[in-house]
C-alpha cells in the first residue's frame, strides 16, 4: 500500500475510520502494525480528514463511540461483566443497521472488550462468553508458530530456575519431542506442540511431574509445578535481571530477588500491550533495564525507577522517574503508573507511546501517581492488591476443568490427533519444522456447495453444543478435514476447507469470525487472510478462494453435504506429516533399554 492510496480512499470513497479504509483497501493484511492505534495509518487518517474539513472519529470502532479510556470507565464504574452489558449501554443504537449483528461481528472492539474484562475480573479468557472475544493467541493461551502450531513458555520469575524446573523443562521437551531454546525474555521456550497436546503437557509441567527414557536417557522429575509465563497475553511477559548481589562483585542490590518479588506481583494482568520489565544491580545495566517499560537500576541507596522504554520495532529510551527509592516505593510508584497506563492507554499502545502522547507529559504522570492529583491513587493500590489475591495460573485452571480442556480437541467428530502440517527436519542437535512453507494456492476453489449433485451425501459431523458459539471447530471425514463454523451474527451455520490457501495450514477453525459489512467472514489465524464464509471467496485477496460446503442443524447434530470420499479426499485430502511425532532425541522403534 502507498500513501497515496489511503489519501484517495479517504477523499474519493468516503473513507472516515479504520474499518472503512480496511474494507477499501489491503491495509493490515500484512503484519497489522500499520492500522495499530499508534501506527502509520490512523495517522494519515487524521491528517487527511482534517484537511477537508472533517474530525476524525476516536471511538475503538464504529459501534462504539468511546475511546478504550471511556470504555474502561464505563465498564469499571457500571460493573459491566459480560461483552453482551457493554454492547447494551455503550454500542451507538440507532446509529447503525443491525446494529446487533454487527456488534456480534465486530472483530475490532471485541479483543479491546476482552482485555478490559479480564483487567478488572480477572476471568480466565476461555471461560464461556469471553472464549469467543479473543482473538488468536488468547484463543488458546498460546502463541501460533509458523507452522500452526504453539510455543510453550512457563514463567520464570527474574529469570531464576532450579535445577528440578530445568530437568522437568527437559523432560517435557523430549516426551513430546519438542523445539527448545531460551528466549529474548530470559525464559526457555518449549516450541512445536500441537492443539490437542497442550492440556497435556500443561498437565505435566504445572503438577511437576513428567518421565521419558530413551536409548540414552531416563527421566522420571516430581518436584513443584511451574505456571504459565503468559507469553501469549497482552500482559507481563518477563522481568530480566543480572544476578545483582547474590554473586557480582560489583552488585548494590539484590537484583533477582526484586525481580522475582516484581514478577509475581504483576503476573497475569492484563494490559493494553505487553509489559517487560528489567532489574540491573548496578549502573553497569546487565539486564537492560532502561529499555523497558518499567527498569530498575540499583544504587547504593536503593533503585532508580525507569519507566516507558521499550525495544521492537519503535526502540524508546526508558525515562527515569525517580531516584534512589526503597523497595515498597518501587511497588507503590509502579503500581500507579501501571494501573493509570490501563486505565488511560488506547489499544495496543506501549507505554512509551502512552507517555509520548500524554497531554502534559512526565509533570502530568508526577502529579497523578505522586500528589494524587486525580483522586485516583487509593483505587490504584487497592486494585493491586485486589489483583494479587485473585491471581490464578490460567494453564492450571484449564488443567483441572474437563470442560476447558474439551476446547482443545484436534476435530470435534473423531478422536484422531495429528502433528501438524509441516515437515520436521534436523537442525544442528534438535528437530525442527522445515524452513520452507507450503506454495501458496492461488485460483478457484477446488469445490464448493454449488456443484452438489445427488452423489453428495449429509454427514453428521458432531453434536452443536460441542462447536463454539461464535467460532469454528474441524472435524474430519475420511482424510479431508473441514471447518465447521456457527456465526452468532447470522444465527447460521457454514462450512470449508480448513486449510487457509496462503500457506496451507489446517488452521482456519480457530480463525476469528466477524462480518466484512452484511457478509459473514473468518480471519486466517496465521496472517490475517479474510474469506467469505457463506461463497467462500477471498475479501483481502480475491485470489485466495475456499471451498463450500452445506450445513445445518439436525434436532441437535449439525450435518454436512460432502461429496463422496474419494471424491473428496482428491481435492482436499492430505495425508499427515510425520511431523514431531516420534520420540526425541535419538529414540527409535528398538531397545529402549538404558544399556550405551
Amino acid at each position: 500500500m502507498t500513501k497515496g492510496q489511503i489519501v484517495d480512499a479517504i477523499k474519493n470513497d468516503d473513507a472516515c475510520t479504520m474499518a472503512d479504509i480496511k474494507k477499501c483497501t489491503a491495509a493490515g493484511n500484512g503484519c497489522g502494525g500499520c492500522v495499530l492505534s499508534t501506527g502509520f495509518i490512523p495517522k494519515v487518517l487524521k491528517q487527511t480528514l482534517e484537511s477537508i474539513g472533517k474530525t476524525a472519529f476516536t471511538g475503538i470502532s464504529p459501534h462504539f463511540p468511546f475511546t478504550r479510556a471511556e470504555l474502561f470507565d464505563i465498564i469499571r464504574v457500571k460493573e459491566l461483566k459480560t461483552y453482551e452489558e457493554v454492547a447494551k449501554e455503550c454500542a451507538r443504537i440507532g446509529k447503525i443497521p443491525d446494529l446487533q449483528n454487527s456488534l456480534v461481528g465486530d472483530e475490532v472492539c471485541k479483543p479491546v472488550v476482552a482485555s478490559i474484562l479480564s483487567t478488572l475480573w480477572s476471568e480466565n479468557p476461555l471461560s464461556n462468553g469471553l472464549k469467543d472475544l479473543q482473538d488468536t493467541n488468547d484463543y488458546v493461551l498460546g502463541n501460533v508458530q509458523r507452522s500452526g502450531q504453539y510455543s510453550v513458555i512457563p514463567r520464570i520469575a527474574g529469570g531464576e530456575i532450579t535445577p528440578q524446573e530445568m530437568i522437568l523443562m527437559g523432560a517435557v521437551s523430549l516426551k513430546y519431542n519438542l523445539w527448545t531454546k531460551v528466549t529474548g525474555a530470559q525464559r526457555i521456550g518449549l516450541f512445536g506442540a500441537n492443539i490437542w497436546q497442550l492440556p497435556d503437557i500443561w498437565e505435566d509441567l504445572t503438577y511437576g511431574r513428567a518421565s521419558f527414557q530413551g536409548p540414552k536417557t531416563m527421566v522420571n522429575i516430581e518436584t513443584e509445578g511451574m505456571e504459565s509465563g503468559q507469553a501469549y497475553g497482552k500482559a507481563l511477559r518477563a522481568v530480566k535481571s543480572c544476578v545483582g548481589t547474590s554473586w557480582c562483585r560489583f552488585g548494590q542490590q539484590d537484583a533477582v530477588s526484586m525481580a522475582v518479588k516484581l514478577e509475581n506481583r504483576y503476573r497475569g494482568f492484563r494490559a493494553p500491550h505487553k509489559l517487560k520489565m528489567g532489574v540491573s544491580g548496578c549502573m553497569r545495566e546487565c539486564a537492560e533495564a532502561q529499555g523497558k517499560d518499567i527498569g530498575l537500576v540499583a544504587t547504593v541507596k536503593g533503585y532508580n525507577l525507569y519507566i516507558c522504554g521499550n525495544h521492537g520495532t519503535s526502540p524508546k529510551h526508558a525515562v527515569l522517574f525517580k531516584n534512589d527509592l526503597s523497595e515498597e516505593e518501587c511497588f507503590m510508584y509502579i503500581d500507579r503508573i501501571l494501573m493509570y497506563y490501563t486505565f488511560t492507554a488506547a489499544p495496543l499502545t506501549r507505554t512509551s507511546k502512552w507517555l509520548e502522547n500524554m497531554e502534559g507529559g512526565m509533570e502530568h504522570l508526577n502529579d497523578v501517581v505522586v500528589n494524587d492529583s486525580l483522586g485516583l491513587c487509593e483505587e490504584f493500590n487497592r486494585r493491586w492488591d485486589e489483583h494479587v489475591l485473585r491471581y490464578e495460573c490460567e494453564w492450571k485452571k484449564v488443567v483441572d476443568t474437563p470442560e476447558l480442556r474439551k476446547k482443545f480437541r484436534q476435530f470435534v467428530n473423531v478422536p484422531d490427533k495429528k502433528h501438524g502440517d509441516l515437515e520436521w527436519e534436523t537442525v544442528r542437535k534438535q528437530k525442527k519444522i522445515q524452513l520452507e512453507d507450503l506454495p501458496t494456492v492461488i485460483g478457484p476453489a477446488k469445490i464448493t456447495k454449488e456443484k452438489a449433485d445427488d452423489s453428495w451425501i449429509w454427514t453428521d459431523v458432531g453434536a452443536a453444543e460441542d462447536f463454539p458459539q461464535n467460532g469454528g471447530g474441524a472435524v474430519k471425514i475420511s482424510q479431508s478435514e473441514l471447518a465447521v463454523y456457527h456465526s452468532s451474527a447470522t444465527g447460521k451455520w457454514y462450512a470449508t476447507q480448513n486449510s487457509c490457501p496462503h500457506k496451507q495450514l489446517q488452521v482456519l477453525n480457530r480463525g476469528f469470525l466477524g462480518m466484512h459489512g452484511a457478509i459473514p467472514k473468518v480471519a486466517c489465524p496465521i496472517h490475517k487472510n479474510t474469506y467469505n464464509l457463506d461463497t467462500g471467496k477471498g475479501i483481502s485477496n480475491p485470489g485466495l478462494n475456499l471451498a463450500t460446503f452445506e450445513v445445518k442443524d439436525e434436532n441437535g447434530r449439525v450435518c454436512v453435504r460432502v461429496p463422496p470420499n474419494d471424491v473428496l479426499d482428491k481435492l482436499l485430502g492430505r495425508e499427515f506429516p510425520d511431523g514431531n511425532s516420534g520420540c526425541g532425541g535419538t529414540c527409535g522403534d528398538g531397545d529402549k533399554s538404558l544399556e550405551w
